[in-house]
């Protein structure tokens, strides 16, 4: 079932009418996209909403792990997780108390003292218990086990296998931990299950916390284990075993997957992080046990896609399209959902950059007219090669590439200034299934909520919101529209691999945007050169605005944050490139501020940053040629003072040092012998030591003399003979 538009258009936030929508074939603006191209606005939307039963789903893969007492009552020593129908999966030293193994699992049930919930409650016999080889009792290094269950559990909304992060990289911020442990030191075990959100931390921070002398961690911390913590809460005893989780979503819900298994730490409650087996580590470990015993498991049966899907109908729904509850059911407003796919009319302005070689696949552009287009500079070439046509997306036709233009100040593996313009050698026959983007010309942003262009997998993303609909293994790649949120710099997680190519960090024609989620790995990719969006309200029809380009990121901008290029940013140097009688008069220029006189600071926007001054004309030629070149410049008070960065001012010299420099030789000739020796010290009558130099100036100061003083390299010397 296909889910509506991710976000619905922002309602008329210009005010204007169609008065002036006669155009001239010459273009002039571009801010004219919806008069121009105002027949391709759109004029409707639709968003659908559905119910479900209300379960507790949250801790469906939560088990209580006990041994039976001599009076049949049962003591629940640890916790551990359901990973596959009858396993469950849990610490090794949780496999014996005083010598005894236990014997009972209980799935299915929040407070582990009542009958009151116990309606989806089910309780199973272990029949087979599986150490890590390299377990020992009085270590904690390898302590994992896997429990093997008399049957399948009956698969239930309340009882539902997690996932296994598998990767060795734990990118989350936060993770989750659960249990029914004690409550605090010395405090009682709490009979219902409970969650504490905590921080990762390295191993070598977490090491600190515990003696180098420690029995248990004779070597210290291994890569193999992992700590997490928080200043106020934290696993306590009981919750051994238990999951370290984080929800990944996907479907329009919710996935739990185990990133650790608790293992120990020191008393809960003193803001010491825990330790707990990283569960990655064992992954392989995990997957044959389970296939030395069972015939239905396969190398690809617990990868996060595979179980994802296999337990979807099952799964929670994500928070944001949650919308009421009445008695026992749940309803959702499926609008809301952050994954969505692309409609045919949602991407209508991509298109597809191609090397005759398929040398790169990622790479598109974003119409703008009907011969142009806007990519990414390092969209234009792939290891000096450039592309040599493009795919218009909608409608499949190949038009070839005439022309690249790259932003000047672009440099190559670098993130700044990563924009260009793309012409095309014949016209896009617009329709409406063929339209231009809008440019945004603003810097502000009229909603915090946007849409970015990204592509995944069919059966990962598809709707989840009919408890009948199964998802099918499907995966095809088609194009994406998720909804993010826009960020401040301040508050925008860029990944470390991006790091080395953001020397100066984040600038100002960077738009940063994510969501706190994370994606099930594989279910979203961003398309470089498209755009960042949100259709738009304005002369009675929706027109999509491109606020900017995608430029890098990971997973769409889940987790971590996706950045883009701003169009606002560069929508001078498009300027000049697009609009033909922009070079005219002023039209390259710009006045920030009148009130600036010469040698004020000044802001000319540069993207090195480096402070400006207002300066005559004639001190930059820098600035000057950029004028003359018509490429942008800003004035400060007047026609003749410029913002010049401060490394381009030359510091010439006045009339009257000129004249004195000129006169030199006729005002001084008294001064100079004839002929000169290396050994007559009048020879050298025009140098000064150091020494001497200072005393000259000093005395100067002093005394208050009006010495003539001439400016040579930037140093003021008193002449004398």
């Amino acid at each position: 079932m296909a889910a509506a538009n991710c976000l619905l258009p922002i309602r008329n936030p210009f005010e204007e009418s169609l008065e002036a929508a006669m155009l001239p074939n010459e273009r002039i603006s571009l801010d004219d996209c919806h008069l121009r191209y105002y027949r391709y606005g759109d004029s409707s939307v639709a968003a659908p909403a559905f119910a479900s039963p209300a379960y507790l789903k949250e801790f469906a893969h939560m088990a209580a792990i006990g041994w039976t007492q001599p009076n049949d009552t049962i003591n629940w020593q640890c916790g551990g997780s359901l990973i596959w129908e009858n396993y469950v999966l849990t610490a090794a030293h949780c496999t014996l108390d005083n010598g005894v193994p236990p014997d009972v699992v209980r799935l299915g049930d929040i407070n582990i003292f009542s009958d009151k919930d116990d309606q989806f409650a089910q309780q199973l016999t272990i029949v087979q218990i599986f150490r890590h080889p390299d377990y020992k009792f009085l270590l904690s290094y390898n302590d994992i086990a896997l429990l093997k269950l008399e049957k399948n559990v009956i698969l239930h909304e309340t009882v539902t296998p997690a996932c296994l992060w598998i990767d060795k990289e734990i990118r989350f911020n936060a993770l989750e931990a659960t249990g029914w442990g004690d409550t605090g030191l010395a405090l009682e075990r709490t009979p219902s299950l409970l969650k504490v959100t905590l921080k990762p931390t390295t191993n070598q921070k977490c090491g600190e916390f515990y003696d180098i002398n420690n029995r248990q961690l004779t070597d210290g911390l291994k890569e193999t284990q992992l700590c997490a913590g928080d200043e106020l809460m934290d696993t306590c005893p009981g919750d051994s075993g238990g999951p370290l989780q984080i929800k990944l979503l996907h479907n329009g819900k919710l996935s739990p997957f185990l990133v650790g298994v608790t293992s120990f730490g020191a008393a809960c409650g003193t803001a010491t992080p825990g330790v707990y087996t990283k569960v990655s580590a064992y992954y392989q470990w995990i997957l044959q046990t389970i296939q030395s015993q069972e015939n239905n498991v396969f190398d690809w049966s617990l990868e996060p896609i595979n179980c994802a899907l296999r337990y979807v109908r099952l799964r929670e729904y994500e928070d944001d399209v949650f919308d009421s509850r009445s008695e026992n059911m749940f309803y959702f407003d499926a609008n809301n959902a952050h994954m969505h796919f692309a409609k045919r009319g949602d991407l209508r302005h991509k298109v597809t950059i191609v090397w005759k070689d398929d040398r790169r696949k990622n790479c598109s552009a974003t119409l703008i007219d009907d011969d142009t287009a806007l990519t990414l500079a390092e969209c234009t070439s792939h290891y000096g090669v450039t592309p040599s046509h493009v795919i218009v997306d909608s409608n499949g036709k190949k038009i070839d590439i005439a022309q690249l233009i790259v932003h000047p100040e672009y440099r190559e593996n670098f993130l700044y200034n990563n924009i260009a313009v793309l012409k095309l050698k014949e016209r896009v026959k617009f329709s409406e299934q063929v339209t231009p983007a809008c440019i945004w010309h603003s810097r502000e942003i009229p909603n915090s909520q946007v849409e970015v262009a990204g592509i995944g997998r069919i059966d990962i993303n598809t709707p989840h919101f009919s408890e009948k609909l199964d998802i099918l293994f499907f995966p095809i790649a088609v194009p994406l529209l998720p909804r993010l949120t826009v960020n401040s710099p301040q508050n925008c997680t860029i990944p470390e691999e991006f790091h080395s190519r953001l020397t100066q960090g984040l600038a100002a024609e960077h738009l940063c945007v994510g969501d706190r989620l994370f994606l099930v790995p594989g279910s979203c990719t961003l398309l470089y050169g498209a755009p960042t969006q949100r259709q738009i309200w304005r002369n009675d029809r929706y027109f999509t605005y491109a606020y900017g380009l995608n430029a890098f990121g990971r997973d769409c901008g889940f987790g971590e944050a996706a950045i883009a290029t701003r169009l606002i940013s560069h929508v001078d140097w498009l300027k000049t490139v697009l609009l033909p009688n922009f070079h005219d008069g002023q039209s390259a220029v710009q006045f920030i501020n009148s009130d600036w006189k010469e040698n004020d600071s000044c802001d000319f926007g540069y993207n090195d940053e480096i402070p400006g001054i207002c300066t005559h004309y004639t001190k930059c030629s820098k600035v000057w040629n950029d004028f003359k070149a018509n490429r942008r410049v800003n004035f400060c008070s007047s026609a003749q003072v410029i913002c010049c960065p401060r490394r381009f001012v030359e510091h010439k010299l006045s009339q009257e040092q000129k004249d004195e420099l000129d006169n030199c030789r006729t005002d001084y000739q008294q001064f100079h012998p004839e002929k000169s020796s290396f050994y007559n010290a009048k020879g050298f009558a025009h140098t000064i030591k150091y020494e001497r130099l200072l005393q000259n100036i000093a005395a100067v100061l002093d005394t208050g003399q009006q010495s003539r003083l001439v400016v040579l390299d930037n140093r003021s010397i008193k002449l004398s003979d």
